[in-house]
């Protein structure tokens, strides 16, 4: 994150995994809160190129750049994959590498425990699910259920398709295609483009 004060644009760069993960090198809801409170000024820009990780991180910085009142452009370098896709959707206007990809699931959590635990966790990812599909609707051009049915699938999105959907405002020309990330194989039907060893496990990821 870069705050260079209010009289210039704020920069927010989410590049690599949300939520402070298993090394703790992770950008976490609390480093972008610390980040906007001292920002009063009129323009935040948020570059994207995130595997994703942390739901609740990733729901958290979504709310808060939405409640903030400086106008936020949101710029998908890279990849926007679950968590990242939500955090994307806060933008008043969302650009898009023409190279880049953006995919939404349903969340995903650990679990260990009896039947009542599990019960309990399975209940609350459908509350976050609800939640994350409601942040899609106010730039995707379906309905909410096609939205559900596009999460349960684990849906990959190229900058022309999001274009169509009404995702993104804008492509813009990289010139380079995405690269492999950390985490990406973790995900079911990762374009074979983004796989590399299997990354590291997290205790909290959607």
């Amino acid at each position: 994150v870069k705050n260079y004060g209010a009289s210039v644009p704020l920069e927010i760069r989410i590049h690599g995994v949300i939520g402070a993960g298993v090394n703790g090198s992770g950008m976490t809801s609390q480093e972008v809160s610390e980040q906007l409170a001292s920002y009063d000024g009129d323009d935040i820009t948020v570059s994207i190129n995130s595997p994703g990780g942390s739901a609740a991180d990733g729901i958290a910085i979504y709310n808060m750049l939405k409640r903030h009142p400086a106008s936020v452009k949101v710029h998908i370098d890279g990849v926007a994959a679950s968590a990242a896709s939500v955090i994307a959707m806060a933008g008043d206007t969302i650009e898009m590498s023409d190279t880049a990809l953006l995919m939404i699931l349903d969340p995903m959590v650990n679990c260990s425990g009896n039947s009542r635990d599990m019960r309990s966790t399975a209940d609350t990812l459908d509350k976050w699910a609800s939640s994350i599909a409601n942040s899609y609707t106010g730039h995707f051009n379906v309905g909410v259920d096609e939205i559900r049915t596009m999460m349960a699938a684990e849906t990959w999105l190229s900058a022309e398709q999001s274009m169509e959907l009404g995702i993104v405002s804008q492509l813009s020309t990289s010139g380079e295609p995405v690269a492999a990330l950390g985490f990406i194989s973790n995900y079911s039907n990762a374009p074979e483009v983004l796989t590399i060893k299997k990354g590291s496990e997290m205790n909290n990821k959607e």
